[in-house]
């Protein structure tokens, strides 16, 4: 019987030479097992505040928003929207804006 496994070496870790090349080097992976699109949440992360600007030529507003879905009018406007999410501590919330924003779980 023929054993046809290939063995690989593993690939040396790279070193980076200072903090600006590290940050290219320093990727978050998912934790073994986890399904694709799965939001790890730190424990210690603040709740999130959304946060919304709406402008045009004749005014512009800033508001804090309840919910996700309270973008929802805003969507359609004539006007340019920015929405500012501070604070990843809810995966509820976040999955919600994905949802309003027709964002790919991926």
């Amino acid at each position: 019987m023929v054993n046809n496994r290939i063995r690989t070496p593993e690939a040396p870790a790279i070193q980076p030479e200072d903090d600006e090349e590290a940050s290219y080097v320093d990727y978050y992976y998912d934790k073994p097992g986890d399904l694709p699109g799965t939001l790890d949440i730190d424990p210690d992360a603040p709740p999130p505040v959304i946060i919304l600007i709406d402008y045009n030529d004749e005014k512009a507003i800033r508001q804090e928003l309840e919910t996700p879905e309270a973008c929802i009018p805003f969507l359609d406007s004539e006007s340019v929207s920015w929405v500012d999410v501070k604070g990843l501590g809810s995966e509820d919330v976040l999955k919600r804006l994905g949802n309003v924003f027709n964002l790919h779980p991926l």
